[in-house]
């Protein structure tokens, strides 16, 4: 046996004993889930809106996935990099990654279109995977109305009152990263997750998709200042005042739109929304929810605080 051949065989048939021990201390353990918002108790999922309209969603498909642990203290042993893609319909939390490490650490966690092996929830198909990465959806951009392939959260329904009923399907095909979040602790947050050897620290991320349809649930809302004068972060959500958008998004399609029953990108897009920040940010219903409604829509720890930032799915600005 020459003595490559007995390195192979070596290398074949050596136990993992002869692998050397981890001597690392037993870390701590991070167990985070997803699951749409508790006050969405009717499975599938429906609700009332502020000016009276009857929300029921259909479709509640969502990308989410690469958790891992940030700062210069954190001790990480082990991250979840991978996507999965959520029925968020399904009653009940779903596992969205576990984690490892030791110390103090801060947690991100990104909202994306599903990669081509992303992990498949309760309830979600090969076919709703392909059709989450692959359908063209109209989307707005600073250039205007134009089309994306693939989507990070697809939500299809329709809303009902007084016998009236206009459907909607729409895809966000925005990617968003939630970085340095943080548990509430009172009424201040916790500065970091403090993670014990051998101890389990659950974390929840819901979704409250009420807030495609209502402006200013996010229990951090404070509306803008009455100051003419006073400074606006356009990119700050809460540069709008609370606002309820059902009826605005059923004129879309019933008084400013065909009036065919279905409620599109560009009849959302054709509605002027004021009181908001000034250009170059959201100034259309389908702007609002793009940049405003959309990433609000996601809760850490129900009142817990991350720092948000879009990326975009086609190369310019964030899209829907």
């Amino acid at each position: 046996m020459t003595t490559r051949a007995f390195a192979l065989c070596f290398l074949a048939t050596c136990p993992l004993a002869c692998l050397p021990a981890d001597t690392r201390p037993v870390p701590g353990h991070v167990f985070v889930s997803v699951q749409r918002a508790p006050e969405l108790a009717a499975s599938p999922i429906s609700f009332v809106s502020a000016d009276g309209w009857t929300v029921d969603l259909d479709t509640a498909l969502v990308g989410m996935g690469n958790v891992r642990f940030e700062g210069d203290l954190c001790n990480d042993y082990s991250e979840a990099g991978y996507t999965r893609l959520l029925d968020v319909n399904q009653a009940g939390p779903q596992k969205l990654g576990e984690l490892y490490g030791l110390n103090a650490c801060l947690l991100h966690f990104s909202v994306s279109k599903p990669a081509d092996n992303s992990v498949l929830g309760e309830g979600v198909s090969q076919a709703q995977l392909d059709f989450m990465r692959n359908a063209q959806v109209p989307v707005t951009s600073d250039q205007g109305l134009t089309s994306a392939q693939g989507m990070a959260l697809h939500v299809s329904g329709r809303l009902s009152k007084s016998g009236q009923v206009v459907s909607f399907d729409w895809g966000f095909s925005d990617g968003l990263r939630f970085s340095e979040c943080k548990r509430p602790l009172g009424t201040e947050f916790e500065s970091k997750l403090p993670l014990v050897s051998g101890e389990t620290i659950q974390i929840s991320i819901s979704v409250d998709f009420r807030n495609l349809f209502q402006l200013g649930l996010d229990p951090k809302w404070t509306e803008p200042s009455s100051d003419p004068n006073a400074p606006t972060n356009e990119n700050d959500p809460r540069a709008f005042p609370k606002l309820s958008l059902a009826q605005l998004i059923v004129d879309a399609d019933q008084v400013t739109g065909n009036a065919n029953g279905i409620v599109g990108v560009d009849e959302l897009s054709a509605v002027t929304l004021p009181g908001g920040p000034p250009p170059p940010a959201a100034q259309s219903l389908a702007d609002v929810l793009r940049l405003v409604a959309y990433p609000t829509s996601f809760r850490y720890e129900d009142t817990g605080q991350c720092s948000e930032q879009a990326r975009s799915r086609n190369g310019g600005g964030p899209d829907f």
